[in-house]
């Protein structure tokens, strides 16, 4: 309707389980999932601090479709620092930034939500 943006329901989704990697780390620290009584038929925005490889993003899919069938999901990240591993794009992004590979980026939010601090760190 217009410019007004709805927000229904929201959710945490935890999808450590779902790593590829479980066998060379240890297990990881596991959160509850809490979502919406059903997600079937609707439209799911994953948000995500940073996206690099992707695989973080597969696993989120993963563990979603373990809740159900959605009608469609849309990813949204802060940061966007490239070089993906899986053919996973996001939906709507904050910002795009090269570093190199080593480089880490770490995102904290403020008091309020009052927005992020980005810091890149290198390794």
């Amino acid at each position: 309707v217009g410019s007004e943006m709805c927000i229904r329901d929201s959710g945490t989704l935890d999808v450590g389980m779902h790593r590829d990697d479980l066998d060379q780390n240890p297990l990881p620290n596991l959160q509850p999932t809490q979502l919406p009584s059903s997600i079937k038929g609707k439209t799911i925005i994953l948000v995500d601090d940073v996206i690099y490889s992707g695989r973080t993003i597969r696993a989120a899919l993963d563990s979603l479709h373990d809740f159900g069938r959605p009608e469609q999901v849309l990813l949204a990240v802060l940061i966007d620092r490239g070089d993906r591993r899986l053919p996973i794009t996001p939906n709507f992004t904050g910002r795009t930034v090269n570093i190199d590979q080593e480089e880490r980026i770490q995102v904290s939010a403020l008091d309020d939500l009052k927005g992020f601090e980005v810091y890149i760190n290198a390794a």
